[in-house]
C-alpha cells in the first residue's frame, strides 16, 4: 500500500528570480602613481521580495503553500581603496 504523505509533486515551481545588483566606481588620482577608488555597491536595489518554493508533499498541510523568503532586503555598501 502506498502512503499518500510520501508522494511529492515535482511540477510545482516557485516564482522567478528578479534581483538587481548595481555597483558604481570612481577613480580619483592622488599623485602620478597613487589612485584612490571610491565604490558604492547596492544589492537588491529595487528591494523586491523573492519567495521560496511551495511545499511539494502531497497530502501535507503545506502542500502548495509558500512559507519562506529566499533573498535579503536592500543592502548598501561603500568602500574606499588606495591603489599604489
Amino acid at each position: 500500500m502506498l502512503n499518500v504523505a510520501e508522494l511529492t509533486d515535482t511540477t510545482l515551481r516557485g516564482a522567478a528570480i528578479n534581483n538587481w545588483d548595481v555597483s558604481v566606481f570612481k577613480l580619483i588620482p592622488v599623485t602620478d602613481r597613487i589612485q584612490m577608488q571610491f565604490r558604492a555597491e547596492f544589492f537588491n536595489i529595487a528591494n523586491r521580495v523573492q519567495f521560496g518554493n511551495p511545499g511539494t508533499a502531497v497530502g501535507g498541510p503545506n502542500f502548495g503553500v509558500i512559507t519562506s523568503q529566499l533573498n535579503q532586503p536592500r543592502l548598501v555598501q561603500f568602500g574606499l581603496r588606495l591603489n599604489f
